[in-house]
């Protein structure tokens, strides 16, 4: 009985919106503010791959340089892929091995 109580409890908890609980505040105005620092949000999911999920940029008002307003924006993740084979031979020995490969062929 105390199973079933807790597994509904759980749902109803899981099932509750939290929207409720985000702030979303208005974008200020900020056209004739100075763009200081742009920067992307990622995370990284190994040495070879990362996601892009956001985009901050810190924009600072030329009439009082103490203010300043800090911008977070999110977008659609979008997984980036880095790695590749590194090929480290010289470009003349890549065209002698493909020339020699040719030559071979053609006999």
């Amino acid at each position: 009985m105390i199973r079933y109580i807790l597994v509904i409890v759980v749902f109803i908890l899981l099932s509750c919106p939290y929207s409720v609980l985000a702030q979303i505040n208005p974008v200020p105005n900020v056209t004739n503010w100075k763009v200081v620092n742009v920067s992307r949000i990622e995370l990284r999911i190994s040495d070879c791959a990362s996601v892009y999920i956001g985009l901050e940029t810190e924009y600072n008002n030329p009439a009082n340089l103490k203010s300043f307003v800090r911008i977070v924006s999110r977008y659609i993740p979008v997984p980036i892929y880095k790695c590749r084979k590194d090929n480290k031979k010289l470009l003349s020995e890549t065209a002698t091995t493909l020339y020699v490969q040719k030559e071979e062929q053609d006999l």
